[in-house]
């Protein structure tokens, strides 16, 4: 089941006993894994569930504090991760 967030009323418990942060491939994967077990797991994206959305990009933003880089590499920020690149 997918529930978009900000369809959740303020003050919503989400109830689980595995919580996993960051719907790409691993995530996916690891929850996945207990699909068909007792474990009741939530898996937490940030993105959408298409194209990366603009309200969640700016979380990738940050200080160059190192090598300089492209901005345009960052993390994919919808389900699937960088498996949409």
């Amino acid at each position: 089941m997918i529930i978009d967030a900000f369809n959740i009323p303020d003050g919503t418990v989400i109830d689980s006993e595995i919580c996993i942060v960051g719907g790409g491939a691993a995530g996916i994967t690891l929850a996945k894994e207990f699909m068909g077990t007792s474990h009741h797991v939530c898996l937490l994206e940030s993105g959408g569930l298409e194209e990366p959305e603009e309200l969640t990009k700016v979380l990738s933003d940050g200080e160059n504090l190192g090598l300089s880089y492209s901005k345009h590499v960052r993390s994919c920020r919808s389900l699937g991760g960088n498996t949409n690149f």
